[in-house]
């Protein structure tokens, strides 16, 4: 099978998405098809997108839209446990080119990034010299942007959500019809600036020399070749969004390094850290015994007979996040939590989260995911890296979370951070990824944009460094 997402929702929703705006006040006729597509999953997450997206992302958001309702782009990760040098020349016979060989070269001493480079510490409060990417909601504002935010949050677990506040946009946003029990919603998102992240200028990075990634070039969506076999009987490549191999990039995984991979099914971050050759021990860790089966079936496809020989290389285990017990002890660790999908939300109803029956799953996705940055920031050793990373636009669940759980770790566990800007990062890659920039670029972490002709993520990723 060729390494393309095939669906039939893609059809459909491309013709409903030709309207930008819906008909107000108009009585219209459906059939049991339309009538059955408008209250799908895959409806209510667009509609929630252009109510919630459409204010956020601005003029913007219409291109986005297109790419997230486009095909994907795909790219292929070579696998080194079988004939890479004959997979390597295929796809570059088929004109593939190698991501490696696209990179910027970006001079580190030179400052390109304009708008958040100096940091200032205030009474041992960290505060970054820059204007907001965001847009801050005040007191004086509130009146005049008649807003209602049915997204709950309830801070079941002690956690100050207050602060997620500053990643909501000036407008309505329904959290759906069949949310959460209507408690007051906005004494949970009250604005809190009492706590600012400390963000230091990051280096970039070098692309790991065993590590090749193929994909098409911009502009051409054609469908990369089957991968073949190989004489291990291994699959000679990995497809999967390009842009999901930049928080493994960002981690800057050196050689004889540790590495915890806390949500890693179905397995794609993981095979590609081990495609690094630089891990001395991975455990790939997910809390469902079905998900953990998919990275045990990842690597048999692609280390095949060599699979026994790396068992004490690669490790899988199913602990939930927030029972996780070995505190500082591995130098990088990747939290590529749950989210929204936002890709998949608006093509696939299966396992939709947008369903009403995930709804309450759904509207406490930050809760979750600021357990699970908790756990893995606590599993790292003073001194490592963290990268946090999701597949959604959401700036509550990318910044917010990040901005939250930083808070938490210092207030409740005496753990400090910073976060390390990843600009240089992103202008390396700039060839091939579309990157949120100005005022849209997220304040903690940077954005790969979908967009028609480099239609890849969307994919948020913070890289969060420990202090002690």
């Amino acid at each position: 099978m060729a390494c393309r997402l095939r669906t039939k929702q893609f059809q459909v929703i491309f013709r409903r998405s030709k309207s930008r705006f819906p008909t107000v006040g108009v009585k219209t006729r459906y059939s049991k098809e339309e009538a059955e597509l408008k209250r799908s999953g895959t409806t209510k997450a667009l509609e929630y997108f252009d109510s919630f997206y459409g204010s956020y992302f601005g003029a913007k958001w219409e291109k986005i839209r297109e790419g997230l309702l486009s095909e994907p782009k795909y790219c292929a990760v070579i696998n080194n446990f079988g004939d890479s040098v004959e997979n390597c020349a295929q796809l570059e016979l088929e004109g593939c080119i190698n991501i490696s060989d696209e990179l910027i070269n970006v001079d580190e001493n030179e400052d390109r990034n304009k708008d958040s480079t100096e940091v200032i510490e205030k009474k041992g409060i960290f505060a970054v010299d820059t204007e907001p990417r965001y847009q801050a909601i005040n007191d004086d504002d509130k009146e005049e942007m008649d807003m209602n935010f049915g997204r709950v949050i309830v801070p079941s677990k002690g956690q100050d959500f207050s602060i997620l506040m500053d990643y909501l946009p000036a407008t309505k946003i329904k959290g759906g019809e069949n949310s959460a029990e209507p408690l007051d919603e906005m004494k949970y998102f009250q604005s809190c600036y009492d706590y600012e992240v400390k963000v230091v200028k990051g280096k970039p990075i070098s692309f790991p020399a065993m590590l090749n990634v193929y994909t098409r070039e911009k502009g051409n969506d054609e469908e990369l070749p089957e991968p073949r076999h190989g004489v291990l009987n291994t699959s000679g490549y990995y497809c999967m969004d390009g842009a999901s191999i930049l928080p493994v990039l960002a981690l800057g995984i050196n050689p004889g390094q540790s590495v915890l991979d806390m949500c890693s099914a179905p397995g794609g971050k993981m095979y590609v850290m081990l495609q690094t050759m630089h891990p001395s021990l991975i455990i790939a860790n997910d809390a469902s015994k079905a998900r953990e089966r998919r990275i045990r079936n990842v690597l048999k496809s692609f280390v095949g007979n060599l699979e026994e020989s790396l068992s004490t290389k690669v490790i899988t285990s199913t602990i939930k996040a927030e029972h996780w017990t070995e505190l500082d002890a591995f130098d990088k660790v990747l939290a590529d939590v749950p989210c929204q999908t936002d890709r998949h939300s608006v093509i696939e109803n299966d396992n939709n989260i947008f369903k009403p029956s995930r709804s309450r799953e759904r509207i406490t996705l930050p809760e979750t995911q600021s357990g699970i940055l908790t756990s893995s920031v606590r599993a790292c050793k003073p001194g490592g890296t963290i990268v946090y990373s999701t597949c959604t636009l959401s700036p509550l669940q990318n910044d917010g979370v990040v901005h939250m759980t930083l808070k938490g770790l210092e207030e409740e566990h005496g753990i400090v951070c910073e976060v390390e800007d990843l600009s240089s990062f992103a202008e390396q890659f700039s060839s091939v990824f579309k990157f949120a920039v100005g005022k849209i670029r997220p304040k903690f972490g940077q954005l790969v944009l979908p967009s028609i002709g480099k239609n890849f993520g969307p994919m948020y990723f913070s890289r969060i460094k420990r202090i002690i």
